[in-house]
């Protein structure tokens, strides 16, 4: 699956130009945001998380996954460790590639990254990808009586996500079908 990911948020294309341009990818689906805030940045990371090996995103710029430079590596080497491919424009429009095999530049950039200051003005950082660690975390804090609400406080993600964590699927979207009885 490849995925077009457009956010609205200062410094970006509008959102308009963002789907024009990765319109000509043909991505599978799209993630829209009109509104930049946490709870979209939320939804960004968990549409995020459901990407695996093989797949893609499409963005017209790399900032438009985060607002900062560190978050941005973070997320790249996150989806390049599970064999996703992101595909984004440069400056004269050509298409790069950032995937598994440029893991190691992505790695030493998010060093170079953290030596840096970071600047007092940003806003909160966005949940990070969740890892097997924390996957199984959130796995044992349900076996031990949590509820996916509390849970998703903790790790600041949804009842939703939570859940489908712990059981495999979105429990909502799960339609049991019971035969009826004929007379």
């Amino acid at each position: 699956m490849r995925l077009a990911i457009v956010q609205h948020r200062s410094g970006l294309p509008t959102t308009d130009e963002q789907v024009a341009r990765v319109r000509a990818m043909s991505p599978d689906d799209y993630l829209i945001e009109e509104t930049a805030n946490a709870r979209a940045a939320q939804r960004l990371v968990e549409r995020l998380e459901h990407l695996g090996e093989g797949d893609g995103v499409v963005v017209t710029e790399l900032a438009v996954l985060a607002p900062s430079l560190p978050e941005v590596l973070s997320i790249l080497d996150g989806l390049a460790r599970r064999g996703v491919v992101v595909q984004a424009f440069d400056a004269q429009g050509e298409v790069f590639e950032v995937g598994p095999a440029s893991r190691a530049t992505v790695v030493a950039l998010a060093a170079l990254g953290r030596v840096a200051p970071a600047s007092r003005s940003r806003p909160k950082a966005e949940p990070a990808l969740l890892s097997e660690a924390d996957q199984e975390e959130i796995r044992r804090l349900h076996r031990a009586g949590m509820t996916p609400r509390r849970i998703g406080l903790i790790f600041r993600r949804t009842p939703k996500a939570i859940a489908e964590v712990i059981w495999g699927y979105d429990p909502a979207e799960t339609h049991i079908v019971t035969p009826t009885r004929r007379s």
